[in-house]
């Protein structure tokens, strides 16, 4: 195995020229924003303890294993609708803010 290994990283480089140009992928507004968004919520997930987390994506999984995904929303906007943010006191899991 370790000969394997050593055979596969004594091979060449290949890819972009050395004296290349360096290319910079033009990301539009959209896909800014997108990134943002997930990394805000990304850091909320990590903010989760382990059962949520688990129950994060057990959800998640729900979701993306339906075929019927609008009860889902449905649920989730109703619940997330009898929630009072203001009285909490908690701050925010995704950015930290105090409510």
């Amino acid at each position: 195995m370790l000969e394997a290994i050593e055979k596969v990283c004594a091979l060449p480089y290949i890819g972009r020229r050395a004296d290349a140009e360096p290319s910079t992928p033009s990301r539009s507004e959209s896909e800014r924003n997108m990134n943002e968004n997930v990394t805000v919520v990304f850091h909320g997930f990590l903010n989760l303890t382990n059962l949520e987390k688990l129950k994060m994506v057990e959800a998640i999984n729900e979701y993306f294993d339906s075929n019927h995904r609008e009860p889902i929303r449905d649920k989730n906007e109703a619940e997330f609708q009898k929630l009072d943010l203001a009285s909490t006191g908690k701050n925010c899991k995704c950015c930290g803010k105090a409510n």
